[in-house]
């Protein structure tokens, strides 16, 4: 039987498998520095832990209703920084549409 921590770290590298794919869409919500995408079975979060905009940077599994159901926050478990900060940040610049600019941008500089 697996533990929590490889459940939510299976879902965590899934979550960022499938926003790299754009298979998964990441809506903001009610919390400040936080997103949200629906999934089946719940709904996964990727945000500032304390809610200000900086690390930490928490990942949350939860409910259909809105209940956390298992978490993790970077200064907790330091080797997901990477990952969950990466998410959060793809998250980010899909839901503001920010994405892709600097591409852009270099193309119409003739970079």
């Amino acid at each position: 039987m697996s533990s929590e921590i490889d459940r939510i770290d299976r879902i965590l590298k899934r979550a960022v498998e499938l926003t790299r794919s754009r298979q998964l869409e990441w809506d903001a919500g009610e919390r400040l520095y936080g997103y949200y995408a629906p999934v089946p079975g719940g709904i996964l979060f990727v945000g500032s832990a304390d809610g200000d905009g900086v690390g930490p940077w928490e990942f949350a599994v939860l409910s259909p209703e809105g209940r956390a159901v298992d978490e993790l926050r970077t200064d907790h478990r330091p080797e997901t920084f990477e990952a969950v900060h990466g998410l959060y940040d793809t998250a980010q610049k899909r839901v503001e549409g920010t994405e892709g600019v600097l591409d852009d941008v270099e193309r119409g500089l003739g970079l």
